[in-house]
């Protein structure tokens, strides 16, 4: 290729393009050099064949590919460089499902420097131009490769996109049987021994045996290029292995992709010189020790198109692999700096591709990780097909539940359909006959979960197990703080509120046109109930004592609409001995629950005067009446009454005592009061806390310091209290028709 020739491509070549995720960008601070275009480049296939076709066949085994499949090569471009033109480092995009790689055909030239560099497992190749040669150089894919910028002359090269036909995991005679006997005894012992994992690890199952065994590759994959037929070099002869090793031990082994994250200590070049975050290249840093990895991973969608799935968190004692990640390039890479007690660490993100096994006979529990609601929708469908053999049915289906029993609680989680999710659950108990089973399958369960959808199930687990079985299982399920509330789903008060419906449904036997009462599930109503007003009870009391005045109405006022939907659930479940208890806690204590109470008469307001006679809300009306009532007929706030009331949680310190004293001091709105810095600020932060009327400022003269505690506007704040009072008692009063302000 002589330069004028070079010049002559040179001519009629435009800037080059390439990818950069979905898009195609032009930036030369990336890649420089001329693109001719594909459609004005003529190559005599016929003669080019005789070179071309013999060069393939020797790369597809220099790339470690199997005899079984064949090299294609498709022309992409022609490009040219020029002094300093370069391209930096990157990797190709596969452009086709059957693309794994490109072809470089460098043609012969005068040009000096432009050396194509390529990296890969932490080994470097570099390849120059020849002045008499066609250089061929072919490179996977995932494989990071660059173009040093050129010193001199012109570099002409072809490049092909490199398609495989066949499957690249056919058996090879380069591996001894020696070596597949001993991966075999390996892959086997795997899944017979228990796992050694960290008891804080998640999915940690020490006395189990893994369900999977995680294999990760050494190259990246795409979404297309996923598959047996396309995997690359040793890759493709170490899955040949693996499937069969599969075969043998009766194993069942899918291709997927790993999306690895690693985080490591490290130690930068000139220490001296710090940065609080640097993201792309790691150059310039040592890594040290491997403080924490994840690994998740993805279906192809060939695989997940016909419903195959598991969990997509790996755990350690799952993973194995031939080439560590961090001897691998990670296509991204963040530094961040000392920051607190915490040292230099490098975060790494890898893509690699995976192959995952499991026994056939735990194909289920693999399934059921990844697919809680497939899989009992597996069971339930499996007992609708049965034969007549119910025994051996019952046999299966309960073999089948003790697989999920090491795991189930750690991939039942909360989401926007496990309503759904836990009526399969609980027709599946059902099923199992066996408490014990049936209880270990509903136990990871919120009880907000439980819907009308689910009641009848519910009343039949009742039936099946008894009283006792369904009251133990509803106090694991209300137990307080049993379940933390779920961002976007409703809270347990707001499932107390829709309680009525609930227990309307349960009570019913059958949803036909004229219903009947089932007994077994009014007694089961009556245990949800029972359990949901223990849990209420204990909240309402932990409400009442929060010490910030706002936080407490807050708190109580949530809990109104679930104490007015026990209330009315009661008359649906008769018994009217839980609403008079009700009542009585609720009333007996005086003023603390009031917010509540008043939040709860203001639901009570829809209900009809039978419903609302029985379920005892015109009790509780009648109760927050006479406390309103109690409360106005207090004198109002006369103009220069400073005396604020000392709340009842209150410090026994010295500083406490003053402030105490200055609050309940009728005539004084003002104290200035010297303290040193730490004192001070505990004054500030009980006031704070307690939400009391009082301004404290510091003037900042003299030493100590001068707290200034100045009082409200008390007049006003009894008068905004006393309208408040009044509008509650308007409330209480529409409840009770009989009765005028």
């Amino acid at each position: 290729m002589s330069a004028s020739q070079a010049l002559d491509l040179r001519r009629i070549a435009r800037p080059a393009r390439y990818g950069r995720g979905e898009e195609t960008v032009l930036d030369r601070r990336v890649r420089d050099t001329w693109e001719v275009a594909r459609s004005r480049v003529r190559i005599d296939k016929r003669r080019w064949n005789r070179t071309l076709i013999p060069a393939l066949d020797r790369l597809r085994r220099d790339l470690g590919l199997p005899d079984s499949c064949q090299l294609r090569a498709e022309l992409h471009s022609m490009l040219v460089y020029e002094a300093d033109q370069f391209f930096a480092p990157h990797q190709d995009s596969e452009k086709a499902d059957d693309m794994i790689g490109t072809l470089v055909v460098i043609l012969p030239s005068n040009a000096t420097g432009g050396e194509l560099t390529v990296r890969h497992r932490g080994t470097e190749s570099v390849y120059r131009s020849s002045r008499s040669l066609i250089t061929f150089v072919a490179l996977y894919a995932d494989t990071v490769h660059e173009v040093r910028p050129l010193d001199s002359g012109y570099r002409v090269v072809l490049t092909y996109n490199l398609r495989l036909a066949g499957d690249s995991t056919a058996p090879t005679p380069a591996v001894p049987a020696s070596a597949l006997i001993e991966a075999a005894d390996l892959v086997e012992r795997h899944f017979a021994e228990p796992a050694d994992v960290a008891p804080w690890r998640h999915h940690a199952e020490p006395d189990e045996p893994p369900d999977r065994l995680v294999y990760l590759l050494d190259h990246e994959y795409t979404e297309r290029g996923m598959s047996w037929s396309r995997l690359k070099g040793d890759d493709a002869v170490r899955a040949g292995v693996l499937r069969s090793i599969a075969d043998e031990l009766d194993l069942d082994v899918v291709p997927v992709l790993a999306e690895v994250h690693e985080v490591w200590d490290c130690i930068e070049d000139d220490w001296r010189y710090r940065r609080t975050r640097r993201q792309g290249s790691d150059d310039g840093y040592e890594l040290n020790d491997l403080i924490d990895s994840d690994v998740l991973l993805h279906l192809p969608n060939s695989a997940s198109s016909r419903g195959m799935s598991f969990d997509a968190e790996v755990g350690e004692h799952e993973i194995c692999e031939s080439t560590p990640s961090v001897k691998l390039e990670p296509y991204q890479s963040e530094f961040e700096g000392y920051t607190g007690n915490a040292g230099n660490t490098m975060d790494r993100w890898y893509r690699r591709g995976a192959l995952v096994m499991w026994p056939r006979a735990r194909a289920f529990a693999v399934r059921a990780r990844g697919n809680p609601a497939g899989a009992l929708d597996e069971l339930l469908a499996a007992h609708g097909h049965a034969a007549s053999d119910e025994d051996a049915d019952l046999t299966e289906i309960r073999s089948r539940v003790t697989m999920l029993t090491p795991f189930w609680a750690t991939v039942v989680r909360p989401s926007n359909d496990d309503d759904e999710l836990l009526v399969k659950a609980m027709a599946t108990a059902d099923l199992v006959d066996d408490g014990d089973l049936a209880a270990t399958l509903i136990d990871p369960f919120r009880i907000e979960s439980l819907t009308p959808a689910g009641a009848l199930v519910l009343v039949r687990l009742t039936r099946r197990y008894g009283l006792d079985w369904m009251d133990a299982q509803l106090d694991r399920w209300l137990r307080p703080g049993n379940r933390w509330p779920v961002p976007g789903r409703r809270s347990r008060a707001e499932w107390l509120a829709s309680l009525p419906a609930l227990c309307a449904a349960m009570s019913v036997a059958s949803p036909a046109a004229t219903p009947t009462f089932d007994e077994s599930g009014i007694r089961a109503a009556q245990l949800v109930l029972a359990r949901s007003w223990t849990w209420l009870e204990q909240t309402l009391t932990v409400a009442a004592q929060e010490q910030r005045p706002s936080q407490r109405l807050t708190a109580l006022e949530s809990l109104g609409p679930a104490l007015a939907g026990l209330l009315e659930a009661t008359t649906t479940a008769e018994i009217p001995e839980l609403s008079s208890s009700i009542v009585t806690a609720t009333c007996g204590s005086g003023t603390d629950v009031l917010p509540a109470l008043i939040a709860a008469l203001e639901e009570g307001l829809q209900l009809e005067p039978d419903v609302l006679a029985a379920s005892g809300l015109a009790d509780i009306a009648i109760h927050c009446a006479r406390c309103l009532e109690a409360t106005l007929a207090q004198p109002e706030r006369t103009e220069g009454d400073w005396s604020i009331e000392v709340p009842a949680a209150w410090h026994t310190c010295d500083d406490c005592t003053v402030l105490a004293a200055f609050l309940a001091d009728p005539e004084r709105q003002v104290h200035e009061w010297p303290l040193a810095e730490r004192r001070r600020h505990h004054v500030h932060d009980t006031i704070d806390h307690l939400e009391l009327p009082v301004e404290h400022t510091t003037r900042r003269k003299g030493s100590p310091y001068t707290l200034v505690l100045t009082k409200g506007d008390l007049v006003q704040l009894d008068r905004q209290a006393r309208q408040r009072a009044a509008v509650d008692l308007v409330t209480a009063l529409d409840l009770l028709p009989d009765r005028t302000p």
